[in-house]
């Protein structure tokens, strides 16, 4: 507890003391607060910022200080990564560490209660890679490793969504966007028509068309009624298609999906039923949820985590759409007018809709129940119980106060009380029947889950975090064969709302490319690869070109491909595995990067802001570390420690040999076509010894990967409890060993023959 208060004095060892990435250059004063911003061309496009001085205590650790569930956190042995593009997972790294801290559990347990008991029942059995992959697109483990990140390295992080769309509203969007393609089509030909039947008239009458007074109004300026009609139709169509934009995107599934799911919607059929499985799915085995409860999920976690009371800003926000909550099921039977679709939905608004008193007695409600807790000192901090309990009476007793009471005593539980019947009159009304209380905890998850537009959540997300563009994003699309429209159409309503859309990436170049084109503004193209073997494919076959900013499973530089054609490989994998003693350290200290991973630093290349200590600086701060007392200069003291270690790191890597010593390179193909290359790994799937090694590589390499290493973890931290076995491999490559092609050590970039 005293390290943790002690956290602002990061900032001061950090100004003295910078661990290699710039950080504190590029400090910027915008809208009223101080941060920084790394500029676009810096990382290929993506960016992040930094805020200033001031941030609030996160209720985190620092991580020389954290602890995992299972008692084996383990820091990296080079230091952090120094470029972090995205967060791969939305942190689902973090959560063995997010398990052993109270009041973060305590946020957990009010806000997702089906999600807590589930991972309880789990904690203290399951193993880590389990532990870390249940946690996958958990927006309160993302506001964790969120508020993380802000106190201790002053970041704002951008996370990673992985998103289906709603093929039936997709379907919805796409009728107004061909029927208003349909009435631009038809003004254009008439408009053709009548000009070439004024230049006949002309030619009949031997006039010229340059003195005739009618052809402009004809031709360049149509009569006033005609483009008054013209502006009032296109005005209907454009605000058809925002509604129904707002709608599509706040019922996005924020869900990865299980391998059946995804191989089902590479097929393109049975899309509904496929994404009404994806939405059944538990969100502990790769299900999901709305976007609109996403983002109010995370915006609560976020203000209780850094301790933030209602007062200090102002939270009567009124929402500028009306549309439905996640848990209503919007039921489109019959047609898809334009009309008919529209009522519809503003009846569902209007059930879903909150009077401002409403709204300000449930924000005073939350507030009291979070500030006072009956039995505890804490001034701020979310409730530390919930019990749902049955009773005779026609509404459920919840008591989440601590102990379990049959009356409605405390405001929290009136405030429960009051989101549970307002839920089931929106249910009641939309149905025309009452229904019977359920006693599950998805129910129970429903029911208290909170219910703001997706505007509302990132207007509450600036004034918690003090920054302007507190939320950013890369989209990972899951969903397959949507129009390239509509994707634009989601990005630019995401950015109105206040998001900050970085990046939207496929496995499928054709799904992304040229998606800025019907975007407001340019938004970064990415493609996703399994293995750096699919980047060479895609080169050759044309379908990655110059210029394109492109990410692949790290992993794949430590994968031996085995040749099953092999009699001899085969024969050696077999007695390797099935030998009577198997270590999994000497597997670990096998680990060696492929030959096309090679790289050569150019000869003007000089590494930026690379700050390793003098041996007179490390002496010094060895000295001071030595003089170590109890109070709260044990944290500075410990960070020093933490800072030398990071800073004594030796760049020397040990490569592979191919027969014939000749290997193409990753740097050659970065280099003739131009790319922007970055990496990724499966978290819960890497030990400790390859992802050192890794990101000791891609610090020593920014020339070649200038996107860096996105980490769905905290920074500098692993687990040890993810090791290798017999048949199981644990370099960060997980199952996309199966998809990826391995690395051609015969082909060239100038090779224009395709394979």
């Amino acid at each position: 507890r005293m390290l943790a208060k002690s956290g602002n004095k990061l900032r001061s060892v950090d100004s003295d003391l910078t661990s290699g990435d710039g950080d504190g250059d590029d400090a910027k004063s915008m809208g009223g607060s101080s941060y920084g911003a790394k500029s676009v061309d810096d990382y290929g496009g993506l960016n992040y910022h930094y805020l200033g001085a001031g941030i609030r205590d996160s209720r985190t650790l620092p991580n020389f200080a954290m602890e995992s569930v299972s008692h084996d956190q383990m820091p990296f042995a080079h230091g952090d990564i120094k470029n972090i593009p995205y967060v791969h997972g939305g942190f689902f790294g973090a959560a063995p560490f997010m398990l052993t801290n109270p009041h973060w559990i305590s946020i957990l347990r009010i806000l997702m209660p089906d999600v807590y008991v589930e991972i309880s029942r789990r904690a203290a059995y399951a193993p880590a890679p389990k532990l870390i992959h249940w946690a996958e697109n958990n927006p309160v483990v993302a506001a964790y490793g969120t508020a993380h990140e802000l106190e201790f390295s002053g970041r704002v992080p951008t996370l990673e969504w992985d998103v289906f769309l709603d093929p039936y509203l997709v379907k919805r969007v796409e009728i107004v966007l061909n029927e208003k393609e349909g009435f631009l089509q038809r003004q254009r030909d008439s408009r053709k028509k009548a000009h070439k039947e004024s230049h006949r008239k002309d030619d009949d009458h031997g006039l010229d068309v340059m003195e005739g007074e009618n052809d402009d109004e004809v031709i360049g300026n149509p009569t006033p009624m005609a483009s008054s009609n013209e502006r009032l139709v296109l005005s209907y169509y454009n605000a058809e298609i925002r509604r129904r934009t707002e709608l599509l995107a706040e019922r996005m599934l924020i869900a990865h999906g299980n391998v059946a799911q995804l191989v089902l919607e590479q097929t393109g059929y049975l899309k509904k039923y496929n994404f009404s499985r994806v939405k059944r799915t538990r969100k502990t085995l790769g299900g999901g949820i709305f976007a609109r409860q996403w983002l109010a999920v995370y915006a609560d976690a976020m203000k209780f985590g850094m301790g933030v009371d209602d007062d200090d800003y102002d939270d009567d926000c009124e929402s500028d759409t009306d549309s439905t909550g996640a848990q209503d099921d919007v039921n489109f039977e019959d047609g898809a007018g334009i009309d008919h679709n529209a009522q519809i939905v503003a009846i569902g608004g209007h059930h879903g809709a909150t009077s401002p008193d409403a709204k300000s007695a449930t924000n005073s409600s939350l507030e009291e129940s979070v500030s006072k807790t009956p039995g505890d000192d804490r001034s701020i901090g979310p409730p530390r119980k919930i019990v749902m309990m049955r009773s005779n009476e026609d509404d459920d007793d919840i008591s989440i106060d601590g102990s379990i009471t049959s009356e409605l005593t405390s405001p929290q539980t009136a405030f429960l009380a009051r989101t549970r019947k307002a839920q089931k009159a929106r249910s009641a009304k939309k149905k025309g029947q009452q229904r019977v209380d359920s006693t599950s905890l998805n129910a129970l998850a429903k029911s208290i889950c909170p219910d703001y537009s997706i505007k509302d959540s990132i207007d509450s997300l600036k004034h918690i975090i003090q920054c302007p563009a507190p939320f950013g994003l890369v989209l990972d699309m899951k969903s397959r064969h949507v129009s390239r429209k509509v994707w634009a159409l989601v990005i630019d309503f995401l950015r109105d709302a206040g998001a900050r859309v970085e990046g939207i990436a496929s496995f499928f170049v054709e799904e992304v490319r040229d998606i800025s084109k019907y975007c407001n503004s340019p938004v970064n193209e990415i493609v996703f690869a399994h293995s750096a073997g699919d980047i060479q494919l895609g080169c050759h076959d044309g379908r990655i070109r110059r210029g394109d900013k492109v990410f692949f499973n790290a992993g794949s530089l430590l994968w031996d491909y085995p040749n099953i054609f092999d009699v001899n490989d085969m024969r050696n994998i077999l007695e390797h595995r099935m030998q009577i003693c198997f270590y999994a350290e000497d597997i670990k200290q096998s680990y060696r990067l492929k030959a096309y991973a090679k790289t050569t630093k150019p000869a003007q290349y000089s590494p930026k802001n690379q700050n390793i200590m003098s041996d007179d600086e490390s002496e010094t701060c060895a000295e001071s570390a030595d003089d170590a007392s109890t109070g709260s200069d044990l944290f500075t003291k410990l960070l020093v420690q933490d800072r030398i270690r990071k800073s004594s790191v030796n760049m020397d890597f040990t490569y592979e040999e191919v027969p014939g010593g000749v290997c193409s390179t990753i740097q050659e193909y970065k280099n003739h076509y131009n790319l922007k290359i970055g990496l990724y790994v499966q978290e819960f799937a890497i030990d400790d010894a390859a992802v050192s090694l890794i990101v000791k590589y891609v610090n020593a390499n920014p020339h070649v990967y200038e996107l860096g290493l996105s980490w769905g973890g905290i920074n500098g931290l692993t687990v040890r409890g993810i090791q290798p076995g017999r048949f199981t491999a644990t370099d960060g490559l997980w199952n996309q060993r199966y998809a990826g092609m391995p690395w051609r050590e015969d082909l060239k970039p100038s090779d224009e023959s395709t394979t």
